[in-house]
């Protein structure tokens, strides 16, 4: 059986001999898990390898990408600025930035963007990762296309360019880029190590995403829009480990945490801070 270290209430040992079992049968190279219940982490464990070679041990300080949960904090940004009176989730995207306005954008609200009913779920194609990586010039992008349907009608995922899109109104609306927001307003406040991207002194400690097997789409049909978002980009899951993506800002999938026990904390302080000192009133606009 393969190790794991942390800590593991003993109620949830069968989740813990789990873990290790799919460390050692190859189910999984390497991994952490943390589940906080009341604010006590009942699981805190890592185990396994953090590259494809099976040469560095996953460590209790193993950074790891941590993709659409970026989203959360994305959003959190926009409802820090929502509460304060500074952002209304009702008014026109264009009322804070102008340039959204293109192209039959004109009326798309702020709240259709963090509820992906937009209409702008992605990039006209083509696209392409070194485009997204430039935060001005894919944003910009953004703003001069027309929404794939008529916002507020339908949903359909941003599945990276969301982040794009709300850090372009936190940028108009507070003066600051959303990596500085994050961490001025949520982050340091909190104690939370949470970056967008990944700061190049943790390279060295950073978790390689190693890509699943691929997937037999024979016989499933996508959507003209579901094609264009997973076209443009082309998905690649070893993108976040080059030195590109993890210098750029992403706010839709470019965050890192040190370990799934900082995540699950910070994550219980934040709803818990939010609910009940009022930093962010999540059931106000809602």
């Amino acid at each position: 059986m393969a190790n794991t270290y942390g800590y593991c209430d003993p109620t949830f040992t069968s989740v813990r001999d789990l873990l290790q079992q799919n460390i050692a049968n190859n189910s999984e190279v390497g991994a952490s898990l943390c589940v906080n219940i009341d604010g006590r982490n009942v699981i805190d464990l890592w185990g396994g390898h953090f590259d494809p070679e099976r040469t560095k041990p996953w460590k209790k300080d193993t950074v790891t990408a941590v993709w659409s949960c970026s989203k959360v904090v994305c959003n959190l940004a926009a409802l820090t600025l929502i509460d304060r009176g500074l952002l209304d989730p009702n008014e026109n995207v264009a009322a804070y930035w102008p340039e959204f306005a293109a192209r039959g954008k004109e009326n798309v609200k702020v709240w259709q963007i963090m509820s992906h009913s937009s209409g702008v779920s992605g990039w006209e194609p083509p696209i392409s990762w070194e485009d997204v990586f430039h935060l001005r010039k894919s944003t910009e992008k953004l703003a001069a296309q027309e929404p794939w349907w008529t916002p507020g009608e339908r949903n359909g995922y941003h599945l990276v360019n969301q982040g794009h899109l709300i850090g372009e109104i936190v940028r108009r609306v507070s003066g600051k880029s959303l990596t500085q927001f994050i961490s001025d307003e949520l982050t340091t406040p909190l104690g939370a190590d949470f970056q967008l991207g990944v700061s190049e002194k943790d390279w060295s400690r950073t978790a390689d995403v190693i890509p699943p097997p691929p997937r037999d789409l024979e016989g499933v049909e996508l959507n003209p829009v579901a094609l264009k978002v997973y076209a443009g980009p082309p998905m690649d899951a070893t993108i976040s480990s080059t030195p590109a993506f993890r210098g750029a800002e992403i706010g839709g999938a470019g965050g890192i945490l040190e370990r799934a026990r900082i995540g699950a904390h910070w994550l219980y302080c934040l709803f818990r801070w939010s609910c009940r000192w009022k930093e962010v009133s999540f059931c106000r606009h809602y």
